[in-house]
């Protein structure tokens, strides 16, 4: 019976313990991350740690509010700028290949990926739940995670 008790106890605990990295962590170990499949100078880097450090700012500003079009309009401006950071259309497509797989590794770890309470384990397939945003960035496809 007490191990019953313990174990939702340890469990809580380890997870008060978990704190997210600030965002110009999160931006660094992104770009160091990027940068084994796209090499950088240093000033690109710089640049690219600068973008992330701006969209996990706004990601943890905005994405409790539940508002999935502000969140891929986050991810669209970001992912704008670092095309335009790239030097070409192949490093652009490697770029969208590493957030697809940040993507799929998030959650594989069961992470939720969108607004609070829209995505993640559970909602697929339910309302609200993995939708399309209805409103219009411009006719682009936005696959930021």
């Amino acid at each position: 019976m007490l191990y019953i008790i313990l174990v939702p106890v340890i469990h809580a605990q380890n997870h008060e313990d978990f704190k997210m990295p600030v965002p110009e962590e999160q931006a660094r170990k992104t770009v160091e991350d990027l940068i084994n499949k796209i090499p950088m100078t240093a000033s690109k880097k710089d640049s690219a740690i600068e973008i992330f450090s701006e969209f996990f700012n706004n990601m943890e500003t905005y994405r409790t509010d539940g508002n999935k079009e502000l969140i891929q309009y986050i991810e669209k401006v970001r992912d704008d700028k670092m095309k335009s950071l790239l030097k070409n259309d192949e490093q652009y497509v490697t770029y969208t290949k590493f957030l697809l797989g940040l993507k799929a590794q998030r959650e594989k770890m069961g992470k939720p990926i969108g607004p609070k309470g829209q995505d993640g384990p559970g909602n697929q397939g339910r309302p609200g739940g993995n939708q399309p945003p209805s409103g219009n960035f411009g006719n682009e496809r936005n696959e930021g995670f």
